[in-house]
């Protein structure tokens, strides 16, 4: 790790888990449960008998860029792609046929949640895995392109002076 989360992070991390835990206290369900094999290691917030939730704390802002996103056109699916690809493979590991997120504002409590059958995020899963497994079975980098958050994504990556030096790009 080239940029270690700071005491910044680590406070949003911990209200994140503040916010989670307020939620899963309300739903039955088995809760962090450990999907492991040799290429992912994760934690499934809440496993039930159907489905696995994961919990998401997000700022107000984040629901009105959503809210602007769909009144555009665009899916749900397309806006949180990788909350749903996250638990989509815990999920597909668990042998549960819903994947079900729910977002919660850390300041205004609003919640909403999304679920989606399994079986239409499997593809997609198969496919990053696909591309990365290439790129590990090659022992080869793949190429830095961040892919979330409108290309913003490098500012949460903790490798993102490491990749801009390999890129030969100022820090």
């Amino acid at each position: 790790q080239t940029n270690p989360p700071d005491e910044h992070a680590f406070r949003v991390f911990k209200c994140g888990d503040l916010f989670e835990n307020f939620i899963a206290n309300y739903i039955e369900g088995e809760r962090q449960v450990l999907c492991e094999e040799e290429e992912v290691k994760g934690f499934a917030d809440i496993v039930r008998e159907d489905e696995v939730i994961e919990i998401k704390s997000k700022h107000s802002y984040f629901f009105n860029h959503l809210k602007k996103a769909v009144e555009g056109g665009e899916t749900i699916y397309n806006i949180i792609r990788h909350h749903f690809l996250q638990n989509g493979y815990y999920a597909w590991k668990l042998g549960k046929e819903f994947v079900h997120i729910i977002l919660i504002t850390k300041d205004t409590l609003l919640i909403n949640d999304y679920i989606k059958p399994t079986k239409e995020i499997v593809p997609d899963l198969e496919k990053e895995i696909n591309n990365l497994m290439y790129y590990w079975d090659n022992d080869e980098l793949p190429e830095a392109k961040p892919r979330l958050f409108n290309g913003k994504e490098c500012q949460y990556c903790p490798f993102m002076d490491k990749c801009f030096k390999l890129e030969g790009k100022k820090i």
